[in-house]
């Protein structure tokens, strides 16, 4: 209802916009005509806060995204950004690791070749790379950190979670056999752009010519979602095209604002870094997809805070020096004087007693014991 009052409202705004053209030839600068302008919509290439896509919130096809996702008409708590596709003409440098804008070597070749397949069988679409990985930051952090071989394959299967009706996911029954996910009961979205094997069935690609199409490889995967984001033909260099393009392939504007943001930062600051080492981390029941819900943006400031964080405090030490060695005594006890009295006899002692030796203990055992008694006392 309140969206329908909304579309209303806008209608009426873009109907009152020639009226108040008119009533600015006619009246001249006042504070009639002042009041009208102010009631326009803003400039298309302004920044907003997703109001001008509600609508297409309610228009999303009645199947589930390319994966897995539902409808939802909740609005985007993160501001969505009013742009088109955007590109990157120069040369993507080396970065260091961490980078906020870093993609793996070995993924970003795919996006790339991707884009420029689109620019030829889907011209009108005006798709750019850094859309596409945009979409693959958020499905699985560009295929688990770039966990791939020479040919663009993930080093182990990369799963969303059990398509069992579950919050925010569709009810898909197997409809592959387990084929792409090894699940005969229940279907699950596949590979690093994460396709439901419906979809894939539909839009699969072979994106590095070996014959084959396979949606944990990241050539065919990549390619296929370009695809798929071309063939609702919009033109996705106008930001309206794009953003219900973004939202055909995950039901959730929440979803298309993260998205956005991720395609703005590496259209502007995108570095190549070096893939993580390993395999694919197991598949559990929720998945193994490494999906991110956070923008650049929060991601830089939580570095920032980190680099600022001061480390733990550790106690020092405290340095004990040796005791001194105290010398053996070598002086004896004074003995009685015996005297010559005849009646008194000579008094003979039975030993010498020496004073006890004070030797310094230098063990290791000693020496720690010395270094937990600092530390406690710290």
């Amino acid at each position: 209802m309140r969206d329908n009052r909304r579309r209303r409202m806008i209608a009426a705004r873009y109907v009152m916009a020639p009226v108040v053209a008119a009533a600015l030839l006619v009246c001249g600068p006042s504070s009639v005509t002042s009041h009208l302008i102010a009631t326009l919509p803003p400039a298309a290439n302004a920044w907003g806060d997703g109001d001008p896509y509600d609508d297409l919130r309610t228009h999303v096809p009645d199947q589930p995204g390319a994966d897995g996702s539902i409808g939802t008409e909740r609005p985007s708590q993160v501001p969505v950004l009013i742009t088109g596709a955007l590109d990157r003409r120069l040369a993507v440098p080396v970065g260091p690791d961490g980078a906020v804008a870093g993609i793996p070597a070995s993924v970003l070749p795919a996006y790339q070749a991707a884009a420029r397949v689109l620019a030829t069988t889907f011209p009108r679409c005006k798709l750019t790379w850094p859309l596409l990985a945009g979409i693959g930051k958020v499905e699985s952090s560009h295929a688990s950190g770039g966990r791939v071989d020479a040919h663009g394959t993930t080093r182990g299967r990369i799963l969303g979670p059990v398509l069992d009706g579950a919050p925010g996911m569709a009810t898909i029954h197997d409809t592959d056999d387990g084929r792409y996910d090894g699940d005969t009961v229940w279907d699950r979205a596949v590979g690093p752009m994460q396709f439901i094997p419906g979809t894939w069935v539909v839009f699969g690609a072979d994106g590095n010519g070996d014959g084959v199409r396979d949606p944990h490889n990241v050539y065919d995967a990549i390619l296929a979602a370009g695809q798929y984001l071309c063939a609702g033909g919009a033109d996705l260099s106008d930001p309206r095209g794009l953003v219900a393009a973004v939202l055909r392939y995950n039901h959730s504007m929440d979803y298309v604002a993260v998205v956005l943001r991720w395609m703005r930062e590496y259209a502007e600051a995108a570095v190549q870094v070096r893939d993580r080492p390993g395999v694919v981390p197991p598949v559990t029941e929720k998945g193994n997809a490494e999906r991110t819900e956070t923008t650049p943006e929060e991601l830089t400031r939580r570095q920032q805070e980190t680099a600022l964080r001061p480390g733990p405090t550790q106690t020092p030490v405290p340095t004990v020096a040796p005791a001194s060695p105290v010398p053996t005594s070598t002086t004896t006890t004074p003995q009685p004087v015996a005297t010559t009295s005849s009646t008194t006899p000579t008094v003979s002692p039975t030993s010498t007693t020496n004073s006890p030796t004070l030797t310094p203990t230098t063990s290791s055992a000693s020496r720690s014991g010395w270094s937990r008694s600092g530390s406690s006392s710290g």
